[in-house]
């Protein structure tokens, strides 16, 4: 069966590559997008314009993604993530996470945990995001994670091809 796609609008902020790209949960109308040129960049769908720029990153962005009430968490090239108020445009609070770029994010589905990888390193750390503690960390050349939709696990892999549930 052949699907047929359609582009509905070019999105044009960034001076530099996007790198990454998440849209909120809850509302489904909120996309964030995340460059090379160290901005993440907020965009309501359905409208072609920017409507908050968010800066204060040193190296461009990794990695973008939202918690279920729509926080914004960006991660970039130098390890660094930060959680951002949306309603402001202001930084809440900063992790220094890795000393590398922190390459992938998601947050856990129940408890608000924040885990960050980075797969350079192969290192994901769980962090508690009201008092940026890190309260896990595993470091057995990880890869890729998911946290399972109950987030009873940690589903992750590593360079060798394996598997693991946590």
């Amino acid at each position: 069966m052949s699907e047929r796609t359609f582009k509905l609008q070019d999105l044009v902020g960034h001076t530099e590559s996007t790198t990454c790209l998440a849209i909120g949960p809850r509302s489904m109308r909120v996309l964030v997008s995340g460059s090379k040129d160290q901005t993440a960049k907020v965009w309501r769908i359905g409208s072609s314009q920017c409507c908050l720029t968010l800066h204060g990153h040193s190296l461009g962005l990794e990695k973008v993604c939202f918690d279920p009430s729509e926080e914004l968490v960006a991660g970039s090239a130098s390890g660094s993530l930060k959680l951002w108020d949306l309603h402001h445009g202001k930084v809440v609070r900063t992790f220094e996470s890795h000393s590398l770029p922190a390459t992938s994010m998601e947050f856990h589905p129940m408890t608000g945990l924040l885990a960050s990888g980075c797969s350079e390193a192969g290192v994901v750390k769980l962090w508690d995001v009201r008092t940026k503690d890190c309260v896990q960390e595993f470091s057995e050349g990880i890869q890729q994670f998911r946290f399972s939709p109950h987030g009873k696990w940690i589903l992750s892999s590593d360079a060798a091809g394996s598997l693991q549930v946590r």
